[in-house]
């Protein structure tokens, strides 16, 4: 098997993808399971707090490479194949049943069994999962070039995945290490006059999704520069990655608090 790019890591496992292909490693890189997918660029996993679950952001059956006349035909059985697997159960602050578009998977790590699947109503360019310290909680980031980011909150408890839209857009990047709070993205779409309205970096309250603090790219950053991610460094810094043109980048650090920026980062500052 030629192996690909590297997914998530768990106790000497690795996820990887490869050309439709997702595969889990053991310690030794020996092939437990894999599952095969249609190719797509937005894949992303995590394992569960305690290992033993595997969530992984596909491609769904109204993916854009689809025709027409094959959305038509797919949402008439969506339904069904959504059942299938266990079904879904949108909490109480979906605004709706999370129907179409991509999906999330959750797989039993041991064998590859697939317990349920999910769609989160949009096809995505780009997806982040991250795993919450509360061990019950899973984040997805989505980020789809032609609309507003995303974040999704899920949970598979008795059997059955629980997934829930945030009442706020914004692309999910970082948890802090006590769970209480979260970083996102809001990437504006391009206006119909061709400009860009800008990145908004913003700390959020778990489980509340309150606003804690939020940063402004325009007019903070250098012309032609945007916010491109962020993590936390510890409880009082942000490390922020700033793109200033193509594939050039500098990091900022942050207060973790509210925002304020601290300094420029040299290389003692990150990991």
């Amino acid at each position: 098997m030629e192996l690909g790019t590297t997914l998530a890591t768990d106790a000497g496992r690795q996820v990887v993808t490869c050309e439709g292909r997702l595969s889990l490693l053991d310690e030794q890189g020996a092939v437990e399971w894999t599952i095969e997918h249609p190719p797509w660029d937005g894949s992303s996993c995590a394992f569960s707090e305690d290992g033993s679950l595997l969530w992984a952001t596909m491609p769904g059956l109204d993916h854009p490479w689809q025709t027409d006349d094959d959305e038509d035909e797919q949402e008439g059985d969506e339904s069904a194949s959504e059942g299938e697997h266990g079904g879904t159960d949108a909490e109480q602050s979906a605004p709706g049943p999370l129907l179409g578009g991509d999906e999330v998977w959750v797989i039993e790590a041991a064998t590859g069994r697939v317990l349920a699947t999910s769609a989160f109503g949009t096809c995505v360019d780009a997806a982040a999962m991250v795993r919450h310290p509360d061990g019950v909680h899973m984040g997805l980031g989505t980020y789809a070039h032609d609309g507003p980011c995303a974040t999704f909150w899920g949970r598979y408890t008795d059997g059955r995945l629980h997934l829930a839209a945030d009442p706020l857009p914004g692309h999910l990047m970082d948890i802090n290490a006590a769970g209480t709070a979260y970083l996102t993205l809001d990437i504006d779409v391009v206006t119909t006059s061709g400009q860009e309205g800008g990145e908004t970096l913003a700390i959020r309250a778990f489980p509340t999704h309150d606003v804690l603090a939020q940063r402004a790219g325009n007019g903070h950053l250098t012309p032609g520069e945007r916010f491109a991610w962020a993590k936390y460094l510890d409880d009082e810094r942000i490390l922020v990655d700033v793109n200033h043109g193509g594939f050039q980048f500098r990091q900022m650090l942050y207060d973790a608090r509210d925002l304020t920026c601290l300094a420029e980062a040299d290389a003692a500052a990150a990991p």
